[in-house]
């Protein structure tokens, strides 16, 4: 599950829509492999802190033994095409869960992936990357800056 920042990159408040692994799993194919209106990206870049060190999990009733939380700063960068960069930077929380009590999604299931307690897997991931300054809304949808970017 993906929750976008708050406030939006338009400046609006918060967001009520939280993104689901299928939404997740659409917007990676759009940018990888492009859509019937939008040619996929021509590059992208991630980068995430080096120092990965995990915390304990803040919400109530999960413990350490099951339940991780990584904040590490993030930086993204797509081209689009030429001389069309978006670019996100900042922050992003990732909620871990260990694999032994993790929802495992059917098609993994069916792929022969199984519940294992020695992988972990990224339940939710908060995003809290912000814009350098507001945008306008033709702005924001023309040039996204934070993780809820949509390609296609």
């Amino acid at each position: 599950m993906f929750l976008s920042a708050l406030p939006d990159s338009a400046g609006n408040g918060g967001r009520d829509v939280i993104t689901r692994r299928t939404d997740e799993m659409d917007t990676a194919e759009n940018m990888f492999i492009g859509t019937a209106e939008h040619a996929p990206a021509a590059k992208i870049t991630l980068n995430f802190d080096r120092s990965l060190r995990s915390q304990s999990d803040t919400r109530p009733n999960h413990p350490d033994s099951l339940y991780r939380l990584i904040r590490t700063s993030v930086d993204l960068q797509v081209t689009v095409d030429d001389g069309n960069i978006l670019e996100v930077s900042g922050h992003a929380l990732f909620y871990l869960v260990r694999g032994d009590v993790a929802v495992v999604p059917p098609e993994l299931i069916a792929a022969g992936v199984t519940q294992d307690k020695k992988r972990w897997w990224n339940e939710r991931w908060e995003d809290e990357t912000l814009p350098e300054s507001g945008l306008s809304l033709e702005q924001a949808v023309s040039t996204p800056t934070d993780w809820g970017l949509n390609m296609g």
